[in-house]
């Protein structure tokens, strides 16, 4: 049954008005025409010119035309049905496959077939409805289970007509980060879960993770901690092996224990040359074990050519310069050169070059420059060429600040007044910085209360503009605002001054039980982190969103474009290319605006990626960048392989519904139609036009004008 309804922004009585002044007008402006016409042509004038005065009057109001459409329709069924692949498994209940379509089969699917509508649809990473189902419809091929987006699309893809039931039949296992619980209780509908599979563990053997370091540096023996998770096992022995490059970097053999088991261990392996290297972790399967595909991960790992290079140059020996090495020396990815000043002015390692300065990744200079320390030296490690290597400073009592020179605008601070008396510091951090990257800590809110003081000079330590001081001096239990400890990062270039020496009290003299001596090699290696980290100012950045992509996800990316002023670029176009062993895909990334880009490739063939992106603008290229990616890990189908039962009964319980076994649907057509919602209901569907913008109104007045101008004309009128 449908209506049409006229709504305008004034009273209705002001259009029949409107309708009496158009017809008053037109009547007025006709009633002597020159020449005098006939009756009929008089009519025909008035008409037309009534109609369309008329319908300018109308939309003055704004008329809004609406159809209103009302129907009855009875309670529409959802019914959801799992077609992953952790439905092709067989265990104890038999092959899921199997039984799935025989539960489909069920006359309960068919008991409420007169009175209610049911719609089919299946789900995998996303939900796929079926208008003419079949159980030939499945294909058993999706490598994700999306229950929480298939609740979620039934939510928002007709959100006029809601499911009055909803009938689930899946494994249970949802191996997305969404709840589905969630979604299915804003649906608003019962659902009736029925469960496939059997909730007992079946005997199996996967790797159910793998945790390595996702960059790592040629010649570094790298660690790659496995999680294995066994099932149905006993007293079994099984090999475990890693293979790097195709060939076997390690291996061992594991004893599994009875019952439901995790088992952690650690591989390693040693890169050999720069680049994205593809790792698998492999484990020999079980006889009888219920699948296969679960026995194997692999991950990638971004090798950089060698290792960091720091190099420590100490005015004289002493105990800051020995403690900040060793503290370094347990790190296997960086390489640490020393220069000890000798007595006679050189060093007892050998020359200071400026290879050694060129080489370097950081430099840390303790205690430069002092009485002995010569001229050439202080030229040398303040040549410009070395401006850009992140420098970390540390005084000494020795330290003679007056020989700086050129070497004081690299530091953080600018120093003035400084006097030969020195003051016994503690290191107060503010509530503000301790989660600064060099100062986190697990050691408790604030470990540094513990540390034993250090010394200071007496004098003033300004910090230059963009330095940031993330500790002050502190004299007992009095808060100064001296700074202690300095960094800055201008234009790329980090440095970090420590205005104190005794950095060894806090390894030597720390407290027993504290923490304290693990905090001190803690900020040490952390220091050196975050001087040496990589400053990414490309003006293009394109990036894949993870390393490693599912066979069916497409994979994604983000982008961000920059001019050379490094403002957002928010007109470029930008084309992403991944080539692979199977050809070349490519896409265009769409902007979302100040500078950012998202898009996404088709679904790819298992393997490793290279992709190349070229962005545009103006018909100029602005830059291009190179990245990787894997397609195909860990099957995450196959990482829980019994029945959850329990998330289904939740579900159930949490929207009103009810959970069932496959072999027994019993009650559950009653159980349906005693859902609140089993009702036939009136659907009201309702469409407006707005006529006072839709261009064909204006088409129509213009049109009766030009018909009216053009009867005159053939007239011979006025």
């Amino acid at each position: 049954m449908s209506s049409v309804d006229l709504a305008l922004s004034y009273h209705t009585l002001f259009a029949f008005l409107g309708l009496v002044v158009a017809f008053a007008i037109a009547w007025w402006s006709y009633r002597f025409p020159v020449p005098p016409q006939p009756p009929a042509w008089k009519r025909t004038f008035i008409g037309l010119r009534a109609i369309a005065l008329w319908l300018i009057i109308l939309l003055i109001g704004q008329p809004v035309l609406s159809r209103i459409d009302r129907s009855v329709v009875p309670p529409l069924v959802e019914v959801l049905v799992d077609d992953s692949q952790s439905l092709t498994l067989a265990d104890a209940q038999g092959d899921r496959r199997v039984i799935l379509k025989r539960t489909l089969g069920d006359r309960a699917f068919v008991a409420f077939d007169s009175d209610a509508e049911v719609r089919w649809s299946t789900f995998a990473e996303r939900r796929r409805p079926i208008e003419r189902w079949s159980p030939d419809s499945l294909t058993f091929r999706g490598e994700r289970t999306d229950l929480a987006g298939a609740f979620g699309d039934l939510r928002t893809t007709d959100p006029v007509r809601r499911p009055a039931a909803v009938i689930l039949l899946t494994d249970g296992n949802s191996t997305t980060n969404e709840n589905p619980v969630y979604e299915a209780q804003a649906l608003g509908a019962p659902v009736f879960a029925i469960g496939i599979g059997d909730t007992n563990e079946p005997r199996d053997l996967r790797v159910s993770q793998v945790v390595s370091n996702a960059t790592a540096y040629a010649g570094t023996s790298v660690p790659v901690h496995v999680s294995l998770h066994s099932s149905g096992a006993g007293e079994e022995t099984v090999d475990v092996t890693l293979e790097h490059r195709g060939r076997v970097a390690d291996r061992t053999t594991v004893v599994l224990d009875a019952g439901a088991r995790d088992r952690r261990l650690t591989l390693r392996f040693m890169p050999d040359s720069a680049g994205w290297h593809r790792s698998i972790v492999r484990v020999s399967s079980l006889r009888g074990e219920i699948t296969t595909l679960n026995n194997s991960a692999s991950f990638l790992t971004n090798v950089l050519s060698d290792k960091r290079r720091i190099l420590i140059v100490s005015a004289s020996p002493n105990q800051d310069a020995a403690f900040i090495r060793r503290s370094l020396s347990t790190d296997s990815s960086l390489t640490v050169v020393l220069r000890t000043g000798a007595p006679g002015g050189g060093f007892l390692e050998g020359p200071l070059s400026p290879e050694d300065l060129r080489r370097a990744d950081l430099v840390i200079l303790v205690g430069i420059p002092d009485a002995r320390t010569s001229d050439d030296v202080i030229r040398l490690i303040a040549r410009d060429e070395f401006a850009p290597t992140p420098l970390w400073y540390l005084l000494q009592r020795t330290t003679d600040l007056a020989r700086l020179g050129p070497l004081a605008q690299r530091l953080p601070v600018s120093i003035e007044a400084v006097a030969n008396t020195e003051l016994s510091a503690f290191f107060s951090v503010p509530a503000s910085r301790r989660l600064h990257p060099i100062l986190r800590s697990a050691n408790g809110a604030d470990p540094w209360l513990s540390l034993p003081p250090m010394f200071r000079p007496a004098g003033s330590f300004l910090p230059r503009p963009g330095a940031e001081v993330l500790a002050y001096v502190r004299l007992g239990n009095k808060d100064l605002t001296d700074p202690l400890l300095i960094v800055r990062r201008d234009e790329g270039r980090r440095s970090a001054m420590l205005a104190g020496y005794g950095l060894w009290r806090w390894k030597l003299l720390a407290p027993a039980g504290s923490g304290s001596a693990d905090l001190a090699d803690d900020f040490v290696n952390r220091m050196v982190r975050w001087l040496t980290a990589a400053e990414d100012e490309r003006r293009v950045r394109v990036q894949p969103d993870r390393e490693v992509f599912s066979s069916v996800e497409p994979p994604s990316f983000t982008a961000q474009v920059y001019d050379e002023s490094l403002q957002p670029v928010s007109d470029a176009d930008i084309e992403v290319t991944a080539r692979g062993s199977d050809g070349v895909v490519s896409t265009i990334l769409s902007p979302l605006g100040s500078g950012q880009y998202v898009g996404s490739l088709p679904s790819l063939a298992p393997g490793d990626y290279v992709t190349t992106a070229v962005v545009r603008a103006g018909g100029a290229v602005l830059g291009e960048d190179r990245g990787r990616f894997s397609v195909g890990g860990i099957n995450v189908e196959f990482v829980e392989t019994s029945l959850n039962r329990t998330l289904l009964e939740g579900l159930a319980a949490r929207t009103g519904g009810a959970y069932f076994p496959a072999g027994d649907l019993s009650g559950l057509a009653e159980r349906v139609r005693a859902a609140p919602a089993f009702r036939e209901t009136e659907l009201v569907r309702r469409s407006d036009l707005d006529l006072w913008s839709h261009p064909w109104t204006l088409v129509i007045v213009v049109l009766l004008l030009s018909l009216e101008w053009f009867f005159r004309k053939r007239s011979g009128m006025l």
